[in-house]
């Protein structure tokens, strides 16, 4: 009996919907057949199950890595069997490019089978046609299922969220996403973030609990980030927000298509916009809230006007921790230990007196910013109706006419775009001026006896929402003094503080006031 060849093949399964159908028996069935009638031995199998090969190049997929090094590095593979041209490329060359043609140049005796037709040569024409139908088979589908989600987002009626599975916290119902069973662990999900707890503790806190993942497993730090990024949970349906297939990045707000009111929501709007204040802040500063040091990025040394840094000075394997609140200008320092204890003392002293007036000033600083707003809304008409004047009667014989369009293209832009940033905060700060919305918003800054309610991470969060600035006079033993915010709206005064600080600010100077338009 002649000695038969040893053979590798591949089978590759398009998408979980394929999982219930016997696509990878009947690929095995055909290629053993064809092995068996051309000599060759199965030794090796490699499969990718659910992989696109519209969406991923040949050497994008585990399993054809895996083929393609295992017949480079074994003399004894001579054949590679598939089922068909679909299964190895749906993108018409990467499988030759990447696959084929290096295993050809190391190994010129190797052949290639296609299981339905035999003896596989992607120079024949019949070959090259097979593999162009391939991919214009896949690029008719995806053309059809992207108008078919446009066609739902779009639908006269009311959008509709694109057949996909529901998101954590919600279930299908009639075609409709409604809250689900595990709505309340969503929303416990954000409580926690909104108390300054990080994506990890929330997701050991899940764990420990026993409460299973979307995939019922454990909870990772990434998916508790999908969780809170995802405005579906404030009943707005989001699509789009990829930046690509296999690039996962979320595209920033206002790049995505965002549909609001569609759903009922498993989290009040107040709620999310306290996770994301928190949020941005650690973005943008890196700052902490699981630590212990209670004034860190609050604490100031009041002779130099910096802000302390935290110091660790424990000595390796001790027992006890020496951390300091240290100033970097004169070197002065202090047990961040000690002055934690000095500053929770006296807030405990002062807040209970201070929360009515804290409610009201708040209020009226929204009633403030909603003035401010305004007139630089004005300004910033008034200095876009002025730059289009100027641009209507700019002259072409006017000296250095081409840099004065430039100035004043520069001019309307900026203008323009100051408009849409007071459009918006506008809006925001109308939103928060809701009677509800506010009193959501401010009801946790209301307790009392707030210190002893919480823990290391929860009291950091209050801080940093009621307290402005810490000064410690180290020229007496631990004498601080404490600048208590105006209000608990941190990013949204810094973003009004950016649109009014500069406000009468214009883009270089007008042409009218120097050589004339």
């Amino acid at each position: 009996m002649k000695q038969r060849r040893n053979g590798v093949a591949y089978l590759r399964r398009s998408s979980e919907r394929q999982r219930q159908n016997h696509s990878l028996e009947i690929q095995r069935s055909q290629v053993l057949r064809c092995a068996e009638l051309n000599g060759y031995e199965i030794i090796e199998w490699f499969i990718d199950d659910a992989v696109s090969a519209y969406r991923k190049p040949a050497l994008k997929r585990d399993a054809m890595k895996a083929l393609l090094t295992t017949v480079l590095e074994h003399d004894a593979v001579n054949g590679v069997f598939f089922y068909d041209e679909s299964r190895v490329s749906r993108q018409m060359s990467d499988f030759v490019l990447q696959v084929f043609n290096p295993i050809k140049e190391r190994k010129p005796q190797c052949e290639f089978f296609n299981a339905t037709t035999g003896l596989w040569d992607p120079k024949s024409p019949v070959v090259q046609a097979q593999l162009l139908m391939a991919q214009y088979d896949s690029t008719v589908k995806s053309t059809r299922a992207i108008d078919a989600q446009s066609m739902l987002l779009h639908d006269p009626r009311g959008p509709r969220r694109p057949g996909a599975p529901a998101p954590y916290g919600y279930q299908w119902h009639n075609g409709v996403l409604v809250p689900g069973e595990t709505a309340g662990v969503a929303l416990f999900i954000f409580y926690l973030a909104s108390w300054g707890y990080a994506d990890a503790q929330i997701a050991v806190i899940l764990n420990k609990a026993g409460i299973p993942s979307p995939r019922s497993g454990e909870w990772r730090t990434s998916t508790i980030d999908v969780v809170l990024n995802n405005p579906v949970y404030c009943g707005n349906l989001a699509w789009n927000r990829r930046k690509g297939y296999s690039n996962s990045a979320r595209k920033p707000i206002g790049q995505y298509d965002l549909f609001e009111g569609q759903i009922d929501a498993i989290v009040p709007r107040p709620l999310w916009d306290i996770v994301h204040e928190l949020r941005t802040v650690k973005k943008e500063t890196g700052m902490k809230f699981n630590t212990p040091n209670l004034l860190q990025g609050l604490a100031h040394c009041k002779k130099c006007g910096v802000g302390l840094l935290v110091k660790d000075s424990t000595p390796a394997r001790s027992s006890k921790r020496y951390v300091h609140y240290v100033c970097p200008s004169c070197g002065q320092k202090i047990a961040t230990s000690k002055l934690d204890e000095v500053v929770l003392k006296q807030i405990a002293r002062e807040w209970p007196g201070r929360i009515s007036l804290f409610k009201s000033q708040a209020r009226n600083t929204l009633v403030r910013w909603k003035k401010e707003i305004l007139v630089a809304q004005r300004n910033a008409n008034a200095e876009l109706e002025e730059a289009r004047y100027q641009r209507a009667t700019l002259s072409t014989s006017t000296p250095y006419a081409e840099k004065w369009e430039q100035l004043i293209s520069l001019r309307e832009t900026a203008s323009k775009e100051k408009v849409q940033r007071s459009i918006s905060l506008l809006e925001e700060v109308s939103a928060l001026s809701q009677n509800s919305t506010f009193d959501d918003w401010i009801a946790r800054f209301m307790e009392t006896d707030w210190v002893n309610l919480l823990s290391d991470t929860e009291r950091r969060t209050f801080c940093f929402f009621v307290i402005q600035q810490v000064d410690v006079d180290f020229t007496t033993v631990a004498k601080v003094s404490i600048c208590f915010r105006l209000s608990p709206f941190v990013n949204l005064a810094k973003s009004i503080g950016c649109l009014t600080e500069f406000d009468a600010d214009t883009v270089g100077e007008k042409p009218n006031e120097q050589q004339g338009a």
